[in-house]
């Protein structure tokens, strides 16, 4: 860090790791902001005047807010994360009955995981079977390799008796 030739950029909402979590958009593929500062410095070859820090304003806010269902589905809570009250099944019967149903509406159009879990069981025990399939094979292969070798061996014995190569 030697040298007079250097700059602090400030992300103020900016979680750890800059480069990565400064969204400028809500699409998860825009670049983030702190990747445009690094790539401009690295196409102005250094020059700090000659760079653009616009993109720090454009920096999304931090969020902590997930929507309802899955408030209700992770803590239990009616009316979000942050300011939702918590609800208890003997007493809001009613009202907790309605939320469960938005969930499982919640559940079966966002989250899949049962089916992702169950493709992905499938998929580890299609790997744990072919790879017992290819040691399997590897196995016989080699004990094929030695009865062939053991049997050239055999009739080489009998080939040097007719030739007369014995030693």
């Amino acid at each position: 860090m030697k040298g007079d030739n250097k700059k602090l950029v400030e992300f103020p909402v900016a979680m750890h790791g800059v480069i990565g979590n400064t969204p400028l958009s809500d699409n998860h593929t825009d670049p983030h902001g702190g990747l445009l500062v690094v790539a401009d410095f690295l196409l102005a070859n250094g020059v700090l005047n000659a760079m653009n820090f616009t993109c720090i304003d454009k920096v999304q806010p931090l969020n902590f807010d997930i929507p309802d269902a899955l408030a209700l589905e992770l803590f239990d809570l009616d009316g979000g994360a942050m300011d939702g009250k918590i609800l208890n099944p003997a007493q809001d019967a009613k009202d907790y009955k309605s939320k469960y149903t938005d969930m499982k509406v919640y559940k079966s159009k966002y989250t899949d995981m049962k089916v992702y879990k169950s493709k992905y069981t499938q998929m580890k025990v299609g790997v744990i079977v072919l790879s017992f399939a290819v040691v399997g094979l590897g196995v016989y292969a080699f004990l094929k390799h030695r009865e062939a070798k053991a049997t050239r061996g055999k009739y080489a014995v009998y080939e040097d008796a007719c030739t007369g190569n014995a030693s």
